[in-house]
């Protein structure tokens, strides 16, 4: 599953809906500064993972590696724990917020974490706006509801790959 930014499909929503996150002075392990919060998503037409990879920069460094990446899952753990064979751990880490495993993390990444679990995700308008960008994200890769999507996803073979014709 390839992660890509809202703004390369949903511009005009990113640049007023981006938020960041200012840190004015120094200590608890972040330095002082803006970091904006890119919103990655699945790419995959066919994958309903309902999860966003927030991709924290500091805007004084655009061309540097993030900071932190921290993955979100609005769902219950169960609903991923379905996805995954039952596998509640990995399941518990999905719905996060927490570090993504698979993508770098800077010297601040767990401060990050820290700041955006008090900040962040405490906010249930923001969490709505994630689920929002979500489904805006999607409806570009042509799935427009979930009946389509399991349409779409019956159709394929075992591993969710498409029967040879």
């Amino acid at each position: 599953m390839a992660m890509a930014p809202f703004s390369a499909r949903c511009a005009k929503t990113a640049t007023t809906e981006t938020r960041a996150l200012e840190i004015m002075s120094p200590g608890g392990g972040i330095d002082p500064g803006t970091y904006m919060l890119e919103e990655l998503f699945c790419d995959e037409a066919g994958c309903d993972c309902r999860r966003v990879i927030l991709a924290v920069r500091d805007i004084a460094k655009p061309k540097a590696t993030p900071a932190a990446h921290i993955q979100f899952g609005w769902e219950p753990p169960a609903f991923y724990a379905r996805r995954l064979s039952s596998d509640l751990k990995l399941a518990a880490e999905l719905k996060g917020p927490s570090l993504e495993d698979y993508a770098a993390q800077g010297p601040q990444a767990e401060a990050l974490l820290d700041v955006a679990k008090k900040l962040v995700f405490s906010d249930a308008n923001y969490i709505a706006r994630l689920q929002r960008h979500y489904r805006e994200y999607k409806a570009t890769l042509g799935i427009r509801g979930a009946s389509q999507l399991r349409s779409l996803l019956s159709r394929r073979g075992p591993g969710g790959k498409r029967p040879r014709r």
